[in-house]
């Protein structure tokens, strides 16, 4: 069974049955401290990232992709747009779901994860 890290699951708890009905296994984490923890002691299938449960910046998210290539970030928020991330959304954000989370979107991003072609610059 795939395992998606959920960082900021407080309100979340919509997208928990869309994960077990995907068969996905997850686990919860609330600071970036338990995330990169987390990411150090075990493999994810991916990453989905509350913008608005954390404080967030765009070194942060390229850290994380660079220490965890091949991890695809899915990140949610109430906000349409975050300037402020503009790298981390062109170089390393694989998608940003608005809050509340459409539980059909939700599953759209999750399948299209394992149905797309391999980027290149990821290693074998």
């Amino acid at each position: 069974m795939k395992t998606i890290l959920v960082i900021g699951c407080k309100d979340q708890e919509e997208i928990f049955p869309v994960l077990e009905q995907q068969r996905f296994s997850f686990r919860c984490v609330e600071t970036h401290e338990a995330a990169v923890s987390a990411l150090s002691s075990k493999e994810y299938a991916a990453v989905l990232l509350d913008l608005d449960a954390i404080p967030v910046t765009s070194p942060m998210i390229r850290n994380l992709a660079a220490t965890h290539p091949g991890i695809p970030f899915l990140c949610i928020s109430r906000k349409r747009l975050h300037p402020e991330l503009r790298e981390a959304f062109h170089d390393h954000i694989y998608a940003c779901l608005a809050k509340p989370v459409d539980p059909e979107e939700l599953r759209y991003w999750l399948k299209s994860l394992w149905d797309r072609e391999p980027d290149p610059r990821e290693p074998p």
